[in-house]
């Protein structure tokens, strides 16, 4: 039984197709206006996407490393690696051959800088980043590195180059705060064995005259100069009497030598 006074749900009028579409449009949600702009709106300098709200500048500052033995070793001048590069056809850009980053070709110097925010904002090289331009000793270089020189690579660049600030040493290399092209290294053009006929002669002169030529044009731009190790010894002597290579006894004072890892006995 009903209460008086109140109507059961069949004594009710059935609503009118007027008021379900005016109550439709009651409850329909407005389109976001602010979409359809051109600009992003005007929130004022420094302020939060999604709030408005101003944001405190502190939280975008360098976070400052503990001082330890373990940071890089900040050198009073200059130093020297030897490294390669990555170019395109017609020699104008130098790029790094692992991680893409392009240097400057100009004279100026490139800034390392270090894109991995999970770490924290840092001066690049950071103590436990990976980050910086990297470079290998001169007087320690790889044995792949000296296959680059011996045979011609499409699109590689050989080259030294003077590293300053920051710097973190390595046995086989650095990682720097700043880096310059000083010289590139011209190959080692050895004809291949077979080459008899004129024709492939012809071929290999041509491509080692192009190559040679854009080279030159690489090494003004950069202001650095140009090492034939065709003519002897060159490359090691224009090392010698750089004098900015770090020499090997007093690479083993700054860096000493890690202990062999002891190996795990195999079982059986």
């Amino acid at each position: 039984m009903c209460q008086s006074g109140a109507d059961s749900p069949r004594d009710r009028p059935a609503p009118s197709s007027s008021s379900r579409s005016s109550s439709r449009q009651r409850h329909r949600p407005r389109p976001n206006r602010g979409a359809f702009r051109s600009g992003p709106p005007n929130r004022g300098p420094n302020r939060c996407r999604r709030s408005g709200q101003p944001v405190s500048r502190r939280r975008f500052r360098p976070v400052p490393e503990p001082s330890d033995p373990a940071d890089p070793i900040l050198m009073a001048g200059s130093i020297l690696g030897l490294r390669l590069w990555r170019t395109d056809s017609a020699f104008e850009t130098l790029f790094s051959g692992m991680t893409g980053a392009r240097w400057q070709t100009d004279g100026r110097a490139t800034s390392a800088t270090c894109i991995r925010h999970d770490r924290g904002r840092h001066r690049a090289p950071g103590k436990d980043c990976s980050c910086g331009l990297y470079a290998h000793h001169p007087n320690r270089f790889p044995p792949q590195l000296s296959l680059r020189i011996s045979r011609p690579y499409p699109r590689v660049v050989i080259g030294l180059v003077e590293a300053w600030g920051r710097i973190e040493l390595h046995r086989q290399g650095f990682r720097a705060e700043f880096a310059r092209p000083v010289a590139f290294v011209n190959y080692r053009w050895n004809p291949p064995v077979g080459l008899d006929e004129e024709t492939h002669q012809e071929v290999f002169r041509r491509h080692r005259t192009i190559f040679e030529y854009r080279l030159a044009e690489l090494a003004e731009r950069c202001d650095a100069e140009i090492i034939d190790p065709n003519e002897g010894d060159r490359l090691g002597a224009w090392i010698r009497n750089d004098g900015r290579a770090i020499s090997p006894a007093l690479l083993r004072e700054l860096v000493p030598e890690r202990p062999p890892r002891r190996r795990r006995p195999r079982p059986g």
